[in-house]
């Protein structure tokens, strides 16, 4: 990033910096307890017996259709990951969002935990994945949950 600089007097600095934060999103993704063959995401023979955490280590990349990204960084052990991503282009409802998350694994390919595109609807956006045998491939998720920081909340005018 580079930021201009200008001092007018002993205390007065004006900076600029090329790079505007547009939107800050804030992400949450709620993954479920098991991979797709019913197993814990990570301990192997020890998850099952208690002697390690199932949890999975969390990972990956949001996409915007512009070519921004940023990294969701590792989370360890936690069905939970959060992550702020900041982006110098404004998002709007409509707008697509690429995700691939994955389960850090040691000594093994890592596990998709998500691997789709996801469209804001409202501030904030949530989509849910049911439990069941209905869920799209690559999508082990409960839920993912999209807030723009820099928007107010949407309401819905109908309810009055």
């Amino acid at each position: 990033m580079k930021v201009k600089c200008w001092a007018f007097s002993a205390i007065t600095v004006l900076c600029f910096s090329s790079h505007v934060i547009a939107d800050t999103l804030h992400f949450e993704f709620e993954v479920t307890e098991t991979r797709k063959d019913g197993k814990p995401w990570d301990g192997g023979l020890g998850a099952w017996v208690g002697a390690a955490d199932p949890a999975p280590d969390i990972y990956g990349i949001i996409k915007l259709i512009s070519g921004e990204s940023c990294e969701v960084v590792l989370q360890k052990n936690s069905f939970l990951a959060q992550q702020d991503c900041k982006f110098t282009v404004e998002i709007n409802p409509s707008d697509k969002i690429s995700i691939d998350l994955l389960d850090k694994d040691v000594g093994v390919k890592d596990d998709i935990i998500f691997n789709g595109t996801v469209t804001l609807q409202d501030n904030p956006t949530v989509i849910g994945y049911p439990n069941n045998v209905d869920r799209p491939p690559n999508v082990f998720l409960k839920s993912i949950k999209v807030v723009n920081k820099s928007k107010p909340p949407t309401t819905d005018k109908s309810k009055g």
